[in-house]
């Protein structure tokens, strides 16, 4: 028998409409349902990676199933529907079988609008093999086993009872991308570390700004991109298990904190610290002309172009800017997990610790570690290297510190599913396109077209751009753990939100450093920058926010908790 995994529609088959006569090879996309029984009709977003890969799986589909007659209805990709619109659109019931989402948050998923309009897919797909090409089931482990061992750190589009509501269609990792012509101009390395990242921020505000070469650009309004930096030093700097309480407000157990346990979590030393380095890192003056205001469009053109040396971005950006840059741009741009806080070095090893070491020998050993953690090494082949290269004799549970610290990566694979349709009519026909995707075929040759990394993936082949091959080598390293994108547990349901309270992923510590325009940096009339106060400014600043959302959490906590 050619297929193993075969299935009986509820609906009987009618004769095929002329809408389904596409074929993948053309990528047409249509605004007419098709409800013969046998076609499985999708909406997606098309921002970010593209929408090659989805017409690439539908020819795949399709042809596995050329005997059946099961097909791929794909309605036309629009950048707008994302999040709540593609929500809205679900509990209309407008009639789609399966949405390939973007931005869906949990807490948006927990909202009673919303709450049984998406179908629960465990019986259905998690519990299930993946389907191969061919359509035969493929592996030995189910698609919920290979989803428990990529290391997310949370749980990955699960319900708190365990129970699956769609399976992810991409890793979403968020990170720094990096010019590195420009850095080699000024002979700079990549940073590992954020001294290294400000360094480089120095020279170029010294030597660069002239020659119309800034450290970084970002975006206006209400881009969240910098999320990469305030969970990553967030969680770098306190560890996963504070990390974990500060987005729920529980224990590991689940247990819920009392209010006042949540409320200090905002005095946690790592909140200072990770907004005076945010302050630092988005000086308005810092950034390239035009970063108060622009758009995505126009920052990440003055990335690919030289303009300034860094954009805090996603894995995704290549893709994106593919057709709007040249290949000699793309082959200058790389893509690096979030540099490792440099105050985790000090806390490990400096003054008053067992080593009792300088800042400048905290940085030596934690940059020393970092390379060998970059390199994919055993903590005891760390240790041993380490430990001989600098005459030093490092703990294996310090050495464990700084390698869950560079490991520790934000991902919006929880944002990023690819769902079915509690009213769809076929959901047995959309089950095995999901598990067809959710193959390591499906999941190279997604990958391949969004110029990304694929929890279904298993292996890449190497790529021409080093941006892809950078970006792939993050959650190919045995220490990659995935940072929760969002509030979840207790703290969703006290404040959903987070638009007065850290870190709201990024988007109001991002905007209120911004709009509060703290700058130790004067432009003379020449177009260059004298340096007019030191890094004060921004621990004051720094100070100054974490007091205004702690006494917001104190203040507004009491009828909620």
């Amino acid at each position: 028998m050619r297929k193993t995994v075969k299935i009986t529609t509820l609906c009987m088959a009618v004769a095929l409409t002329a809408t389904t006569a596409f074929s993948a090879a053309s990528c047409a996309s249509t605004e007419t349902l098709v409800k013969d029984g046998k076609t499985i009709n999708v909406k997606l977003n098309s921002a970010g990676y593209g929408t090659d890969y989805i017409y690439a799986m539908q020819e795949k589909f399709e042809a596995a199933y050329a005997d059946e007659g099961y097909k791929l209805n794909i309605f036309t990709p629009k950048a707008s529907f994302t999040g709540e619109q593609m929500l809205q659109d679900i509990a209309t019931g407008t009639g789609a079988d399966v949405y390939i989402g973007a931005g869906i948050t949990q807490s948006l998923l927990e909202n009673s609008t919303y709450a049984n309009t998406i179908a629960d897919v465990t019986e259905l797909v998690a519990k299930k093999k993946p389907i191969g090409f061919d359509g035969e089931e493929s592996g030995e482990k189910t698609i919920a086993q290979i989803l428990s061992e990529n290391n997310y750190g949370y749980t990955c589009l699960q319900n708190t009872d365990g129970s699956y509501y769609a399976i992810p269609w991409t890793m979403g990792i968020r990170g720094l991308a990096v010019n590195t012509a420009v850095l080699d101009e000024y002979e700079l390395e990549i940073p590992k570390t954020s001294k290294e990242f400000f360094h480089c921020y120095e020279v170029l505000m010294t030597e660069g700004v002239q020659n119309n070469n800034y450290p970084i650009t970002h975006i206006a309004s209400s881009n969240n991109y910098p999320v990469s930096f305030t969970s990553g030093w967030l969680a770098q700097y306190e560890g996963l298990e504070w990390y974990e309480k500060f987005f729920t407000f529980q224990n590991a157990d689940g247990t819920k904190l009392s209010k006042e346990e949540a409320v200090e979590t905002f005095n946690a030393d790592g909140v200072q610290i990770m907004l005076e380095n945010m302050y630092r890192a988005l000086d308005p003056n810092c950034g390239s002309p035009g970063s108060k205001t622009q758009g995505v469009e126009k920052a990440q053109a003055n990335l690919m172009k030289g303009v300034c040396a860094f954009m805090m971005n996603g894995d995704w950006l290549l893709q994106e800017t593919y057709y709007n840059s040249s290949d000699e741009q793309r082959e200058n741009i790389s893509f690096v997990n979030v540099p490792v806080i440099s105050e985790l070095g000090v806390k490990l090893f400096g003054a008053g610790t067992a080593y009792n070491k300088t800042e400048e020998e905290c940085e030596t050993i934690l940059r020393a570690i970092i390379d060998e953690v970059d390199a994919n090494k055993s903590l005891a082949e760390i240790k041993t290297a380490v430990d001989s290269k600098l005459s030093v004799n490092i703990a294996e549970t310090d050495i464990q510190t700084v390698a869950d610290a560079r490991g520790y990566t934000y991902t919006e694979t929880v944002q990023s599913g690819i769902y079915i349709s509690a009213r769809s009519e076929v959901k047995d026909i959309a089950a095995l396109f999901l598990r067809m995707c959710a193959s390591t075929e499906g999941g190279r040759l997604i990958a391949s077209k969004t110029l990304s990394s694929n929890p279904f993936a298993l292996g890449y082949e190497t790529n021409r751009y080093e941006f892809v091959n950078q970006s792939r080598a993050i959650t190919n390293n045995r220490y990659f753990k995935g940072l929760r994108p969002e509030a979840s547990g207790y703290r969703a349901s006290i404040d959903p939100n987070f638009i007065n309270t850290l870190p709201y992923t990024g988007l109001y510590v991002n905007l209120k450093i911004v709009e509060e325009n703290v700058t130790i940096y004067r432009m003379e009339n020449d177009g260059s920058y004298t340096k007019t106060g030191d890094l004060t400014a921004y621990a004051t600043a720094a100070q100054a926010m974490r007091k205004a959302n702690y006494d917001d959490a104190k203040n507004n906590y009491n009828d909620k908790w």
